[in-house]
């Protein structure tokens, strides 16, 4: 597992490998902090899903011992977000009685457990997917997909949620509304206080890109941005910016990447 800092122009700056033994990587997740970063991760080590995190500097060397965060395993998924001087991180795992999201703060020096794991979310009929954490206001916007399990009637939904300044959930958690169904990943991007959102759905009838705005106090509706000739990323390769959606797509056996603008009036 390797860190690799770019310039504004995206050119290679420097490398540094994290891990020669890092089991099999599932998610990765990165943040910038003062002076460096945080980065975390899901390995398979000894069979099983654990979660780690590691503090670097500026030269992508790391300032502290490698961080597991958490004795038990089952980790799905993970998203990153800097939150002040310090990571907040948003995970997903699964045990034998049901599927939990929670959030976790990170301590700015050495990227370890801060404080206790704060359950969000708790599902004993769906498995909790794609999470995604941003930044927002003096807390957060986290996001997941709701996928239902084998047997289960319910259909797929995204939703988002308000985090506080000590990141615990504000309020219940907001379906948003998809034209299409059948969400299999989320992303998030805030600025300024303002929101947006993004779907990647698989509806029997194509692939294609949603969007939405988020505004406190309301239920966010999606609209269709896009048809995808082929998404053939697994997991879902796209990403979200201020007014700019960008995702892979494959035409005639060939890769590309294509960068939209949205007009989110």
């Amino acid at each position: 597992m390797f860190a690799t800092l770019l310039a504004k122009n995206g050119a290679s700056v420097a490398q540094k490998m994290l891990s020669a033994g890092a089991g099999d990587v599932t998610a990765l997740a990165a943040a910038s902090l003062p002076r460096g970063s945080v980065v975390a991760w899901v390995a398979d080590r000894d069979g099983d899903s654990k979660l780690f995190a590691a503090r670097l500097n500026e030269d992508l060397v790391r300032t502290a011992p490698e961080q597991r965060l958490s004795p038990s395993g089952g980790f799905t998924g993970l998203s990153l977000a800097r939150h002040g001087d310090e990571a907040w991180l948003a995970s997903t795992r699964r045990d034998e009685r049901e599927e939990l999201l929670s959030v976790t703060r990170l301590d700015p020096k050495t990227a370890a457990r801060r404080g206790d794991e704060i359950p969000i979310q708790r599902s004993e009929a769906s498995s909790l997917i794609s999470p995604v954490l941003v930044t927002h206001g003096t807390g957060a916007l986290l996001g997941w997909v709701e996928r239902p399990l084998a047997g289960g009637g319910d259909e797929a939904r995204a939703f988002v949620i308000e985090l506080d300044a000590e990141g615990r959930r504000v309020g219940e958690p907001i379906s948003v509304a998809s034209p299409s169904g059948d969400p299999i990943a989320l992303r998030l991007f805030c600025e300024a206080g303002h929101c947006q959102g993004a779907i990647d759905a698989r509806p029997p009838h194509g692939q294609l890109l949603e969007g939405f705005e988020f505004r406190t106090g309301s239920t966010p509706e999606a609209r269709v941005l896009m048809y995808r000739a082929g998404a053939a990323a697994d997991p879902p390769a796209f990403a979200l910016a201020d007014n700019a959606l960008f995702h892979a797509d494959r035409i005639e056996q060939r890769g590309s990447l294509r960068r939209a603008s949205v007009d989110w009036r």
